[in-house]
């Protein structure tokens, strides 16, 4: 029987779930979708349960949904004693909140988003009534919960601060210092942790005194087309003086290289925190409005350009700036 597990849909999220639980892999759990475990790649080995993707006709997508149930209940049915990290704002989320008290990991700016949490809150207010017989039927949860934290079964939520906390949530808050948690590791479990991200140390040479630009997937997201976020990054890069290195988001699907020719591309299987824990000499790291940048704060000079002066990222995310 496992210990732990782990509900993660990004890289920065499973990293501090690792950092948290001093890498006990052995006794966890993990639930990820198909993209993510191809994202982390051979490299980890561990317990695991694929979740696909929800897609087709309406029947294509509730026989999904069922298969992924099936095989959630398949191991977890007669679970009780198990510690839960999520992300409650993941498909399946909800599964594992109507079963288990959970621990919400940090979800970057998201967490912090009052624009969008306050949305949320009014979606769930509106559909909390409604009863979901055919998904509980299908094997899945009855009932609605309130995501970003504001569940009563999220006992606890791992933060760093970086923005102002929602006063609802602060009571459930678990200060998260990444760097902190990593310098307890013993020398094995950080070299484990750099060997499940394939991260090569030769990277060093290349990214020595260059910018470091933290691209998000505002593309991906439905925020602007693709032209427009090259030329958001086109001015970004034209305002600093230097040569630039782009670590681009893990779910980012634009070939900076092309746009970039004359730029290292940095790859996207591991979560730019990693910066914070090897000696990498960036002259600074620039973003829009990234919180891995702010987590790497403590080691270099940090642009964080924020919200205010792109119309679009305002109207969607309201002002994001560094305090």
């Amino acid at each position: 029987m496992y210990k732990y597990l782990c509900y993660s849909e990004t890289l920065y999220a499973f990293l501090q779930y690792l950092l948290i639980n001093k890498m006990d892999i052995e006794n966890t759990l993990f639930i990820f979708s198909e993209s993510m475990d191809k994202l982390i790649g051979e490299n980890f080995k561990c317990n695991k349960i694929i979740l696909k993707k929800k897609k087709g006709t309406f029947f294509q997508k509730k026989k999904i949904e069922y298969q992924n149930y099936k095989k959630l209940n398949s191991i977890l049915s007669n679970s009780k004693e198990i510690k839960v990290y999520l992300q409650d704002h993941l498909p399946e989320a909800e599964y594992f909140l109507e079963k288990f008290n959970c621990y919400l990991l940090e979800d970057g700016t998201d967490s912090y988003n009052l624009k969008k949490i306050n949305r949320n809150q009014k979606e769930y207010r509106r559909k909390k009534y409604k009863i979901r017989l055919l998904r509980k039927l299908l094997g899945g949860a009855l009932r609605r919960y309130p995501k970003y934290g504001f569940s009563n079964k999220v006992i606890g939520i791992y933060m760093n601060g970086f923005f102002e906390i929602p006063n609802e949530l602060k009571k459930k808050v678990i200060k998260l210092d990444i760097k902190k948690l990593f310098n307890s590791l013993t020398n094995e479990e950080k070299e484990k942790l750099f060997n499940i991200f394939s991260l090569k140390l030769d990277i060093l040479n290349k990214i020595e005194n260059k910018i470091l630009l933290l691209t998000q997937p505002l593309s991906e997201d439905g925020v602007m087309i693709e032209n427009e976020k090259i030329g958001l990054y086109k001015d970004v890069q034209k305002k600093f003086k230097g040569n630039f290195v782009i670590k681009s988001h893990p779910r980012e699907q634009t070939d900076y290289q092309k746009y970039f020719p004359d730029v290292y591309i940095l790859p996207q299987n591991f979560p730019a925190e990693l910066f914070l824990f090897i000696d990498a000499k960036l002259s600074e790291v620039v973003t829009i409005f990234s919180t891995a940048a702010l987590n790497l704060k403590r080691n270099y000079k940090v642009s964080f350009l924020g919200t205010k002066d792109y119309p679009k990222l305002l109207e969607r995310f309201g002002v994001i700036e560094d305090k």
